[in-house]
């Protein structure tokens, strides 16, 4: 039997990023509550994916190499108990200079097995493509 995640599967505290002088997370904080749902949306070259990237270094789970080794300049990310992460790229049809076409995507679950989070991203995906 699988048990569910502790009460907040994420807790972020004062996590920042800059790409030189360009402060791209300047001190964000926020705690996700089990059960919540989440967007993370902002026009091209806003930081989505970077925050994703950001929040996903130390996540347990299905994590791609490139992703664990992603630098913060400072703050922490906690992940809760029985939380499994994975993460999955897709290519969009026609990137241009301001968006390099690569996405992120997210998926969080309570101790999901990798097909079961691969499942619930394509979920994800195919709502998306529906609106």
């Amino acid at each position: 039997m699988k048990r569910n995640s502790g009460r907040h599967p994420l807790e972020i505290r004062s996590v920042e990023k800059s790409y030189d002088e360009l402060k791209v997370i300047p001190r964000f904080s926020a705690s996700v509550v089990r059960g919540e749902k989440i967007a993370l949306m902002g026009r091209n070259g806003a930081g989505k994916t970077t925050m994703l990237k950001s929040l996903v270094r130390n996540a347990p789970g299905f994590i791609d190499a490139p992703d664990q080794q992603f630098p913060i300049d400072g703050g922490e990310v906690r992940w809760g108990h029985e939380v499994a992460v994975a993460t999955s790229r897709r290519i969009t049809a026609s990137p241009s200079p301001k968006n390099d076409g690569d996405r992120l995507a997210l998926a969080i679950r309570s101790r999901g097995t990798q097909q079961e989070l691969r499942g619930l991203m394509g979920q994800c995906s195919s709502a998306a493509k529906t609106r």
